[in-house]
């Protein structure tokens, strides 16, 4: 390939991804999806650049308000929760996912009681968390829903 076909090459994918990172802001992420044969090909389209915190909580988002009750457990994932805090006293996992937020439940180490729960917004988990959610929602996503 020469020059000028690799320039070509590289403007009309930079026009593509542009096009759909349009649409993405008009439609979201699942409707945009459906013009590229899914969510998997979208994704491998825009790249890893596309995948910031904020587009990674977005995906997220859309995809725990189509379920029917709007809401993912890890149960329904097939996943174990997700260890927040796990010390001599207390015990902090993820098990429930929100379209704005997770839920956080809180076990007594010592006698396994249910200390409750708490929510925490998306935009303050930490970046590995945040992923590792990520991945198990577009499984769940590409498994279930799509």
């Amino acid at each position: 390939m020469n020059l000028q076909e690799s320039i070509r090459r590289i403007l009309k994918e930079d026009s593509l991804k542009q096009s759909l990172i349009d649409e993405i802001k008009e439609n979201g992420v699942l409707d945009s999806a459906n013009l590229v044969g899914g969510l998997t090909t979208l994704l491998e389209i825009l790249g890893d650049e596309f995948l910031t915190n904020d587009n990674i909580i977005k995906i997220i988002k859309e995809i725990v308000l189509i379920t029917e009750d709007e809401y993912i457990t890890f149960i329904d994932m097939n996943e174990n929760p997700l260890l927040l805090r796990d010390d001599d006293e207390v015990l902090s996992q993820i098990e429930l996912l929100y379209p704005n937020d997770v839920a956080v439940f809180e076990y007594n180490q010592h006698t396994g009681h249910d200390m409750g729960e708490d929510y925490l917004l998306y935009e303050i988990l930490p970046t590995d968390i945040l992923h590792d959610i990520f991945n198990m929602v577009i499984n769940y996503y590409i498994d279930n829903l799509s």
